[in-house]
This record gives C-alpha cells, structure tokens and sequence, in this order.
C-alpha cells in the first residue's frame, strides 16, 4: 500500500532508511539536477556513476503526467515504487511511496509502480494523463494488444484494466 504525502501538508523532513529508497532517490536527485552525475547502488553492491539529462517535460495543457519508478534490491528480495502525478504547470497532484516484499525482479517493481500510478489516477478519472515509466519492457508488455505470458502478466493485467477506467490514458517510455 502506497504511503501517500499530501501536498497540502507541510513535511519539512521525511526520514527513511536508504535500502528503501534505491533508484527513486536517484530520480529525484536527476529531475532536480538535470544533467548533471548521480549515483546510485545497483543490483550488485557497486555503486556506478550516471551522467544523465532527464529534465521533467509537461504534458500538454490540461493534462496530468505520472511519473513512475520501481527498484529492486536483489540481495534482500525486497523493491520500492514510487508515484508522482502533476499537472501540466509541473504542480505536484500527488506523491507516493511502497515498500513491496517478495518481488522477484526490477521488471516486477516497476510494474508494481505503474499499477500504483495508474490506481492513484482514478482520483482525477476526468482528466487525459500520460504514464511515463522508464522501463521499455513494462511499457511495450502494456501497449501490447496481445496477451501477456510472462511472469508479471496479472500485473500488466491490472494496468490494462484499471487503465481503462479512466477517460484517456497513453503509456511511454521516458
């Protein structure tokens, strides 16, 4: 279950232990920096250094954009999602977070990511919104027509579902 922080809500300070974090942090420092070096600790114990530039593009006027991340952490099985909605003035609509146990891949996180995104956008069932993910294949296994037979199916499942209840949804891959 995603921990939700409200934007009406002034939190000066939120403290988590850094296996919680993973890659979202890694977003957040890169959406704030631009195109500057992050670093980040992968599926193995090294760190690698990444030189990036992913600057946050609005949607078209009156829509919403998600922004999602998943991450993985091998070594304890256990993963984070992370949810951002704003609007098309780049105003945070909401922020989420979820700690999910027994995943069994960074694939399985970021599906769980976009599953989360995509629940939290039926707040707003009204409005055309963009899902981006940075995952090609979370992405293509949703766009795709055809059925899905790999191990995270019921997950894409949920997406394609749920997304159809809301009024205009594309997915893409950042």
């Amino acid at each position: 279950m995603p921990v939700y922080l409200p934007i009406e809500q002034k939190i000066s300070t939120h403290v988590v232990p850094v296996s919680d974090v993973l890659e979202i942090s890694l977003e957040i420092q890169v959406q704030r920096m631009g195109k500057q070096q992050a670093t980040s600790a992968g599926s193995s114990a090294e760190k690698r250094r990444i030189t990036t530039d992913k600057r946050w593009v609005p949607p078209d006027i009156g829509k919403l954009k998600i922004t999602v991340d998943g991450a993985f952490d091998e070594s304890l099985g256990t993963a984070g999602a992370g949810v951002v909605i704003r609007d098309d003035k780049g105003n945070p609509m909401l922020l989420a977070w979820s700690k999910l146990f027994h995943c069994r891949d960074a694939e399985e996180a970021e599906a769980a990511a976009c599953l989360d995104g995509v629940r939290l956008a039926a707040r707003w069932p009204d409005n055309s919104m963009i899902l981006e993910s940075d995952c090609a294949t979370v992405v293509a296994k949703i766009n795709d027509k055809g059925g899905d037979r790999s191990m995270i199916a019921s997950l894409i499942s949920d997406i394609k579902e749920d997304g159809r209840q809301l009024r205009d949804l594309v997915i893409r891959k950042i």
